[in-house]
């Protein structure tokens, strides 16, 4: 019986993440990046466990902001199927929630995902924090998690966004615009 029942876990473990991984992972509507935010940015993340307050890791690397698009996902924290996102962004702030129904863990355990987000940009230097919770309603360790992710970055160029598009049109149409 006990052969049986680790495999009959890890499968089912592993069938719970990938279910929840897939799909989109921002909705299409949620908080836009400012112009004042575009650009390339180097960081330093450091990825800590929100209940022990342990570092987990640090991770350097560089991203692409451009104006209209989403604002970004915590990069170190598992990819979730946001369904719902608000919140409010300028010049110096961003600041975001966002919410999905995460599926199940096990057979019979529902699980939530949150995502907030706090962010302050001053010319070229930007902190970002994101707190990215799951919660179940069974309250199983293995189930519930929460990542915290407090990003130091720079500006180091002008990003390579072109204008934000408003509606797709094709070549042969934009030429007839113009005759």
């Amino acid at each position: 019986m006990s052969r049986l029942a680790v495999p009959l876990l890890v499968a089912l473990l592993m069938s719970a993440g990938s279910a929840r991984a897939a799909g989109n992972p921002r909705p299409g509507t949620g908080v836009a990046v400012p112009g004042e935010w575009s650009g390339i940015w180097t960081s330093v993340d450091s990825v800590y466990d929100c209940t022990t307050q342990a570092l987990i890791k640090v991770v350097p690397r560089t991203d692409t902001l451009c104006a209209g698009e989403n604002v970004p996902s915590d990069p170190n924290a598992p990819p979730y199927n946001w369904t719902t996102c608000s919140g409010s962004a300028d010049a110096t702030h961003i600041q975001e929630h966002c919410t999905a129904d995460g599926g199940l863990c096990g057979e019979a355990c529902f699980v939530n995902d949150m995502l907030d987000l706090d962010a302050t940009r001053i010319g070229d230097a930007a902190f970002w924090s994101w707190t990215t919770k799951t919660v179940s309603s069974c309250h199983f360790s293995f189930c519930d998690t929460c990542v915290l992710t407090r990003s130091h970055a720079t500006r180091v160029a002008p990003g390579p966004c072109g204008p934000v598009p408003t509606a797709p049109v094709t070549w042969g149409n934009l030429k007839v615009l113009y005759r």
